[in-house]
């Protein structure tokens, strides 16, 4: 009788994970797809796609595609909005409201991003693969210090390696997006001439995980446009039947003295073609729009 309730308690424990396990994986997409769909409703993107009016053959054809593919009809906002950047209509546009809730969450295991998404982890995988990265000085993983080889240290040691290092890049290396966490010091004597802190204090203020490695420097046709920060490619790449794809390619750039390139950081993006050749205008994320550099004058397009 014992046996039989205990072996019936296990199989109730194994449901019952599995059934709230479930339901807050689809409370927390339902709250994801909510976050998106309120995201344009704010003031600064609303009017972009309220500027758009999409014709009866543009709506039929929307509908068309997602209720076949996905089931259920869309909001044609996000269409719209696609329009207000590029001037151009695609059915087949992926909108954020189901792109970062169901195809970045369910197509790629989960497991994977807590490991890749800690920048500390990524130089490790990058040097197994012989994937150049910019050089780390120090890391720091949960109040841990690592030095270049990973091997640890004590914070004098950290404040011998930053003495004298000059100009440096810090970021905090888990729980960061938009440029958030990142600065550059520079360190003469111990100091960092751009805030007068010491190196003790400095890395006090950047928390439990974090990594200080050394400025990357862009090729002189990227530094033109804006120097202050990397401006970096992003490349979406996607596996179907055996074949790599990738999307539209862009680049973001940082103006204003910013050392970081994010757009919600007040950097802008522009398209780019396959072979590298930058689009007519670039934008920041309330489409302001720009055919040159706001802080250098280049010409963007060509």
């Amino acid at each position: 009788m014992l046996r039989l309730f205990l072996g019936g308690l296990n199989v109730f424990r194994r449901v019952s994970r599995r059934m709230f396990r479930n339901m807050g994986d689809r409370i927390l997409t339902w709250l994801q797809v909510l976050y998106e769909r309120l995201k344009y409703r704010g003031k600064k993107t609303r009017w972009i796609w309220k500027s758009v009016k999409l014709t009866k053959e543009q709506k039929r054809a929307i509908n068309k595609f997602y209720k076949e593919n996905y089931g259920k009809r869309i909001p044609h906002t996000y269409h719209r909005l696609f329009m207000g950047f590029t001037g151009n209509f695609d059915e087949k546009y992926i909108p954020e409201m189901l792109y970062a809730p169901y195809l970045e969450r369910y197509c790629t295991d989960p497991s994977y991003g807590n490991v890749f998404t800690n920048k500390n982890t990524l130089a490790i995988f990058a040097r197994g693969l012989n994937v150049k990265t910019p050089q780390n000085l120090v890391m720091c993983n949960r109040k841990g210090y690592y030095d270049k080889d990973f091997n640890r240290i004590t914070v004098a040691e950290v404040e011998d390696i930053l003495h004298n290092a000059g100009k440096v890049f810090m970021k905090t290396t888990t729980d960061s997006c938009g440029g958030r966490g990142c600065a550059v010091a520079n360190f003469v004597n111990g100091i960092d001439t751009n805030t007068n802190l010491s190196v003790a204090e400095t890395i006090k203020s950047l928390g439990e995980n974090f990594s200080i490695q050394e400025i990357l420097v862009c090729h002189e046709s990227i530094r033109r446009i804006y120097s202050g920060s990397a401006n970096t490619f992003r490349i979406i790449t996607y596996i179907l039947d055996g074949n790599v794809y990738h999307c539209p390619v862009i680049m973001r750039m940082g103006r204003g003295g910013a050392v970081t390139d994010n757009a919600s950081a007040g950097g802008i993006f522009i398209a780019l073609e396959d072979d590298g050749t930058l689009h007519k205008s670039a934008f920041s994320e309330y489409r302001e729009e720009y055919t040159v550099h706001p802080d250098t004058n280049v010409v963007f397009e060509g």
